[in-house]
């Protein structure tokens, strides 16, 4: 599962003179490390089973309770109650599906339902 923001390049570009700026690393780097992370991901989601979810408007600490503490923390886009529904409803059905072994279970229509991206 990703966030959107985490696999934007975009995003990434405009942050990059902020991250060297703060840590006194090189952007060769971040882009190595950028590079290296996009290979993992593209590896991860190749196999027969594999499955790769994009959460919209999601970023990396929408996948924790950090955004649940205070309305001051709340975040720009999704709501941390729908990234978590939406984190748990896919896991769940992916582990019935392929530990438990339900054929049953349409994961892309899960994701559809939860308005969450497939690749």
């Amino acid at each position: 599962m990703n966030a959107e923001q985490s696999i934007d390049y975009e995003w990434f570009e405009q942050s990059l003179d902020q991250a060297i700026a703060s840590s006194g690393r090189t952007r060769a780097h971040y882009e190595q490390f950028w590079a290296e992370s996009d290979s993992r991901r593209q590896r991860a989601a190749s196999g027969e089973d594999a499955y790769s979810f994009i959460l919209k408007h999601a970023n990396h600490m929408s996948f924790t309770d950090f955004y649940l503490y205070s309305p001051l923390l709340y975040p720009k886009g999704a709501p941390p109650q729908s990234v978590h529904k939406a984190v748990n409803q896919l896991s769940v059905a992916f582990f019935d599906r392929f530990i438990k072994g339900d054929a049953s279970i349409d994961i892309q229509a899960l994701a559809d339902k939860l308005g969450v991206s497939m690749n």
